[in-house]
């Protein structure tokens, strides 16, 4: 499978209709991704519900186009129940499979929006796949879920400063190592936040495991990634991990 990572800018979204006639169909027509992905919010704006029904229906044109698995990155929008959230939509074949809400939000994203209570693993033909919307990538209950429940690839529409890039790299490669799954990881290119997005794939060496890591360059962050290559790799893991822990009486009271 062909990865494809747009490093998008944020804007406005009265710009993005034509950025993504434009500059998102052109990289899809140049480098026929079989999945593209994009950042969180790289639209900058609160959408209502019919805006991020035109969005999707962009990006539906966009997948039907080229038989593509489109996540183009998160987006904060009105529901229709009122909340806001930010939420991921998953694109396949030009057809909407579903969305996933961001689950932990940061800081003071919290006094906006309003956190998902799922962990959707998406199926898009034999490929089976998890989104987690930047700050969700941190905390290891989510990925463990959706790897156990069959998610072989991780992607991670992004939003991180300059000054914890270092940390996220971190995060990057550790969901990717302790579950032994792909994780796609896209930051925006604007100024504050600098792209170097990052693609963190498993391998089998010798008698454990590796990373191959494929980093952005000039705005797109690009790789081949083949899910049976380590799909035996997740599952004897997901063996492996107990998934549950307990202290003994002794180190639950001591001190």
């Amino acid at each position: 499978m062909k990865v494809v990572g747009i490093e998008t800018k944020r804007m406005k979204l009265e710009n993005a209709w034509h950025y993504v006639d434009s500059e998102v169909v052109g990289m899809v027509e140049s480098r026929n991704p079989q999945l593209l992905v994009l950042p969180e919010k790289w639209v900058s704006d609160t959408l209502s519900w019919s805006e991020y029904e035109e969005v999707v229906r962009q990006f539906e044109s966009v997948s039907a186009s080229h038989g593509s698995l489109v996540v183009p990155g998160s987006f904060a929008v009105k529901m229709k129940d009122g909340s806001a959230r930010n939420i991921s939509p998953v694109i396949h074949n030009g057809k909407l499979v579903g969305i996933q809400p961001k689950i932990s939000l940061f800081r003071n994203e919290a006094n906006e929006l309003l956190g998902g209570e799922r962990m959707e693993v998406f199926s898009a033909g034999d490929i089976r796949l998890a989104v987690e919307v930047c700050y969700d990538l941190d905390f290891p209950y989510f990925t463990k879920n959706v790897a156990r429940r069959g998610a072989r690839v991780i992607v991670n529409p992004s939003l991180i400063p300059l000054d914890f890039q270092d940390m996220w790299h971190i995060y990057v490669s550790a969901r990717a190592l302790e579950n032994r799954v792909a994780v796609i990881s896209v930051n925006s290119a604007s100024p504050e936040f600098g792209g170097n997005s990052v693609i963190a794939v498993p391998y089998r060496y010798q008698f454990g495991v590796k990373l191959r890591y494929f980093h952005s360059m000039n705005g797109i962050v690009e790789a081949q990634v083949d899910h049976s290559d380590f799909s035996e790799l997740a599952e004897i893991r997901s063996r492996e991990d107990p998934g549950c822990y307990s202290l003994s009486r002794n180190e639950e009271t001591s001190s």
